[in-house]
């Protein structure tokens, strides 16, 4: 609790990335029942937040393992593109595999350039294959790489951008799926 830090920015407070957290693979790795490390861990902050989104590294760790099975959503930015294609694929085959709701995965277009053939082609053949998948597209857009640089959000930013509307679209989208 100590460690949540609040920002300029109404209902939103940020948890840091910090360089001890570099254990906590294995730290989770030899614990006793250590998949519900994060259901016990959040447990006394989650009265104060409507809302707890992690920020989960892109392969499967014992810590993601941990947010993948406790999460009541998994958001899952996909880049028009075959190996990005084949990523989710391969995460949706691990939901399956070990026995995880697939039904929270739920996948979304990000980055997306309109003028590229393989990128709406790929949208096209996943989105019948995906019928889970949040039909809300973000654009590609250099100012979201930059938000980092501005530490801010974009949609705080450059709130009447596609990419900040996209956002805020996508954002009501998973609140209704949620809820």
């Amino acid at each position: 609790e100590n460690l949540i830090k609040e920002t300029a920015y109404e209902h939103l407070d940020l948890l840091p990335a910090d360089t001890r957290y570099r254990q906590l693979d294995s730290y989770i790795s030899d614990m006793k029942n250590g998949d519900k490390w994060l259901k016990k861990l959040l447990k006394p902050v989650k009265k104060q937040y409507d809302y707890i989104i992690i920020d989960c590294p892109p392969n499967i760790t014992a810590l993601s393992e941990n947010i993948l099975k406790n999460s009541d959503a998994v958001l899952v930015p996909v880049i028009p593109t075959v190996l990005s294609v084949r990523t989710y694929e391969q995460l949706r085959k691990f939901f399956i595999e070990e026995k995880l709701d697939h039904k929270k995965l739920f996948p979304f277009f990000s980055m997306v350039e309109r003028r590229k053939l393989m990128h709406l082609d790929t949208i096209e053949a996943f989105s019948r294959i995906h019928p889970e998948c949040i039909n809300i597209i973000i654009p590609y857009n250099a100012e979201v790489e930059k938000m980092g640089e501005y530490m801010a959000p974009i949609v705080w930013r450059y709130p009447y951008a596609e990419v900040s509307e996209n956002f805020v679209k996508l954002w009501k989208k998973i609140k209704q799926k949620v809820n």
